[in-house]
């Protein structure tokens, strides 16, 4: 931890491997899946996911609001219309757990 900063910072893009979540397929052209089997304990609870572009206007979110165990979440990004370009993603979810990620969106 860094002096100052509190467990519920947003981190670096590799964090989220480092949580145990898995991003993919990334460079992306429609769905993405998030991964979160390899965490040390499965998700419930609120999960809330949103993607930003370069400007940092948030151009989708999702929430899964659920009190069972959960793996993974699909996230529908081709019914956004997104252009190709560098876009990035933050996971937030009640135990804590605050992760980032770039993606790429490709044609």
């Amino acid at each position: 931890t860094l002096e100052g900063q509190g467990d519920d910072r947003v981190k670096t893009p590799d964090a989220g491997k480092q949580a145990g979540m898995r991003v993919y397929p990334n460079p992306f052209t429609g769905a993405i899946r998030i991964d979160f089997s390899n965490m040390a304990a499965s998700l419930s609870g609120t999960t809330e996911v949103e993607i930003r572009d370069i400007t940092g206007r948030t151009v989708a979110s999702f929430r899964n609001d659920t009190d069972e165990n959960f793996y993974y979440m699909e996230l529908p990004l081709d019914r956004y219309s997104l252009p190709p370009g560098t876009y990035t993603m933050s996971v937030k979810s009640d135990p804590g757990v605050v992760a980032s990620f770039l993606l790429i969106k490709t044609n």
